[in-house]
């Protein structure tokens, strides 16, 4: 038999009934059965919580007793002035596209300036000059 690990699967609760909880428990069954020390981990409590059984082959513990509060005061500003001063610089550090001078009255079409599409040469309407003759 392989060597036993430490199984460590952390969710936002483990205790709702939910896709995600009901996964956590099934795969912590298989590997407790399999011979692995498995401990689920939650972040905070469920608002609504689902049995999920009280001979659990693996450790259940859940972080904090009461919900955190969103990401506010300091800390949310300061995520919140990052993230913006990455999208500023990004913005920067990207190319604009280069958008063609088009002429007014002319239609613009789907795949302009590709010249050929699927099946062979593309015919589109624009100028009387720009018009290509079959």
């Amino acid at each position: 038999m392989a060597e036993t690990r430490d199984v460590f699967i952390v969710c936002n609760n483990v205790e709702e009934l939910g896709g995600l909880q009901r996964w956590a428990h099934d795969i912590g069954r298989m590997f407790a059965a399999r011979g692995h020390r498995v401990h689920l981990v939650g972040i905070t409590h469920a608002e609504h919580p689902h049995d999920y059984g009280r001979d659990l082959p693996y450790t259940v513990t859940v972080l904090h007793e009461r919900a955190l509060p969103p990401a506010r005061g300091p800390v949310g500003a300061r995520l919140r002035r990052v993230r913006h001063q990455l999208r500023v610089r990004r913005r920067r550090r990207t190319p604009q596209r280069a958008v063609p001078h088009r002429e007014p009255g002319r239609r613009r079409h789907r795949g302009a300036g590709l010249g050929h599409g699927v099946g062979g040469a593309r015919r589109h309407r624009g100028h009387a000059g720009d018009r290509h003759e079959p």
